[in-house]
């Protein structure tokens, strides 16, 4: 063979052996942005890294700890961040994918288990996936698991093969601490990729995108440190709107040219209102991650309760355009008026839980410099969505109940039916496979609904004015007062409902309902003790950065049906084998090895359903194959 063949030859077989080599996670590489990124104001806007699944998979270290945000005013905030940065990481996927997401703590100091219902366990953690139509059940989307100091939990979440794509997000949900962690940052973008089957003109799916994750970082996060018995010297930050983790930034677009970008809101006590500037257009696209079912419509601003996510399609004439905050727009009545966090615990009344919900105040929060490339200006399409089995328009359907009231009204009275949380009380049965409808009073403490989205069925209290909620819309987090339904899809289980008021939450405004696949024997009853057991046992990590030599999928031990206790209540109808609520002690898998299907991917402008980066060996090795060849 001619030498230079026999050297070629060699470097094939070498690009081929680096190919089968794991292509890092975030977790593994543990890239942390430079500081200037959070201590400078009006740079030019960065977007959260991105970690994309391939194949069908995505697989994750995802550490939680301890950080420290040093923003514009110079001051060191000692916090709890997601790989260390804020946001986290971008997680995206695909319908049908499979996402593994090992969560690691490695925070180092124990803390003692505090009082329910009160601001405690500082040091405890856990993972909420905001939005998704997933299984409420570990390994998924199990919010009262617990990972401490030096534990990891492996995730493993199924995505429904129909699940619509949009925009949703992460954070703790530690009963207890979830406002804490919250508070300081903790928390990122999710999002489920658009496809073919949503139907989407081709105006929509191809449109350019930018990510805008909100974060409100708190000045009672020192309170609430020590609320908890933290001992961390925690200075109080000034209350302030981060974009992308940053002050004030610049978004640079083109001019004339229709742009989607994707909100979120991570905030525990404020709503925020962004106002459109008036050279700008904006279309009100999605909510809380599912497209408008009666097609875009024109707003002049943007209106976010804590969690909300919205995407909107914008346009710019050429020219500098200032982005502010209307701190008028909360109706009074869905106001509290200056809350502070308060001690105490229970609650549903006295002292435990204080006023509502506060209106973000008016201030400049970003800037977009728009410059003429040479487009011209055009209307977009009807946006016509094709939705999925499980997000039907359930205003004309009959009803197969109509159940509870939740009243969330008043700023000390933020409780459900059942009063305070109580970890085995089911506030009430849910039915599989029927819609339901609750009606809501939330004008003052937004609900939240995991696992299934709520369909606006009327609307009698609108807090943001404008026509923000009309009937028919989807949301998961809802301010504002009306009937809701839904319908209860797929998954069996428990379903939590909670004041997304984070400190509410975790003083007790919070309820569990159940989804049985045969709840008649619970037809009409209420508060119910329906105890549902919760432990698992985390894997201690071995040190701060997570091993990723083992490679192997989660597996969970069967979930038994939950028993309600003899004493109180009938027996249970069975509910499916295995149920996915009941889950009792799972064996989470050895750390996964990094697989090459996740992988960061460049922040620039993109249209949705990029394809990922190859891995350079793979790429080489096809390349050095076909010269060989010639």
């Amino acid at each position: 063979m001619h030498p230079v063949h026999d050297a070629m030859s060699w470097l094939v077989w070498l690009g081929l052996a680096l190919s089968w080599l794991p292509t890092p996670t975030l977790g593994q590489l543990g890239q942390a942005p430079d500081s200037t990124r959070y201590s400078s104001t009006g740079a030019e806007l960065v977007e959260p890294e991105v970690v994309q699944s391939s194949g069908g998979s995505l697989d994750l270290t995802l550490e939680f700890g301890r950080w420290t945000y040093t923003g514009p005013d110079g001051r060191a905030i000692n916090t709890r961040a997601y790989a260390g940065r804020l946001p986290g990481p971008t997680i995206r996927f695909s319908r049908g994918d499979t996402v593994r997401i090992k969560l690691v703590n490695t925070l180092t100091s124990s803390c003692s288990s505090g009082t329910i219902n009160t601001i405690r366990d500082y040091c405890i953690t856990n993972l909420h996936t905001h939005g998704l139509h997933v299984a409420s059940s570990n390994p998924a989307d199990d919010v009262f698991l617990a990972v401490g100091p030096g534990e990891s939990f492996q995730h493993e979440y199924a995505i429904p093969a129909n699940h619509i794509g949009g925009t949703h997000w992460y954070h703790p949900h530690h009963h207890g601490s979830a406002a804490l962690t919250v508070l300081g940052g903790a928390s990122g973008m999710i999002i489920v990729e658009d496809d073919d089957a949503d139907g989407l003109p081709s105006e929509f799916r191809g449109m350019p995108e930018k990510l805008m994750f909100m974060t409100i970082l708190n000045s009672d996060l020192s309170s609430a440190e020590a609320m908890a018995g933290g001992s961390w010297a925690t200075t109080a930050p000034t209350t302030a709107l981060l974009i992308n983790g940053q002050t004030k930034p610049k978004l640079s677009i083109a001019a004339d040219k229709w742009l989607r970008l994707r909100f979120a809101l991570s905030a525990v006590e404020h709503t925020v209102s962004v106002t459109v500037p008036n050279s700008c257009e904006a279309m009100l696209l999605a909510k809380d991650g599912v497209w408008l079912p009666g097609g875009a419509r024109t707003i002049t601003k943007l209106h976010f309760a804590p969690g909300n996510r919205v995407d909107v399609a914008m346009r710019c004439s050429a020219g500098t355009h200032d982005v502010s905050t209307d701190g008028g727009t909360l109706a009074a009545g869905g106001r509290g008026g200056g809350r502070r966090l308060q001690g105490g615990g229970g609650g549903g009344g006295g002292g435990a839980v204080g006023g509502g919900i506060q209106s973000y105040p008016t201030q400049m929060i970003a800037s977009i410099a728009a410059t003429s490339q040479g487009d011209t200006a055009t209307a977009l399409p009807t946006l016509i969505v094709n939705f999925p089995a499980y997000l039907p328009d359930l205003r004309n359907v009959q009803i197969a109940n109509q159940m509870n009231r939740i009243s969330l009204q008043g700023g000390r009275g933020c409780q459900f039916t059942c009063g305070a949380y109580g970890h085995d009380t089911v506030t009430e049965f849910i039915q599989l496979g029927e819609t339901h409808q609750w009606t809501v009073s939330a004008a003052g403490h937004p609900l939240h609904v995991h696992i299934n989205h709520l369909q606006l069925s009327t609307v009698s209290a609108d807090p943001f004015g404008d026509n923000w909620h009309q009937v028919g819309d989807w949301v998961d987090t809802f301010l504002g007062s009306g009937n809701v339904r839904f319908l209860a899809d797929t998954f069996t289980g428990e379903v939590v409902a909670h004041c997304h008021l984070l400190v509410h939450e975790d003083q007790g405004c919070m309820a569990r309902f159940h989804i049985l696949a045969d709840a008649s024997a619970y037809s009409g009853r209420t508060c119910v003790n329906y105890p549902v057991s919760h432990s698992s046992t985390p894997t201690a990590a071995p040190s701060p950065s997570p091993s990723p030599t083992a490679s192997s999928t989660p597996t969970a031990a069967p979930s038994p049906s939950p028993s309600p206790t003899a004493s109180s209540t009938p027996t249970a109808a069975p509910s499916p084998s295995p149920s996915p609520t009941a889950s009792s002690t799972p064996t989470p898998a050895p750390s996964p090895s990094p697989s090459p299907t996740s992988a960061l991917l460049p922040t620039t402008d993109r249209a949705p359903n990029r394809l990922c980066t190859l891995p350079f060996a793979l790429v080489l090795e096809v390349a050095l194959a076909l010269i060989v060849w010639m």
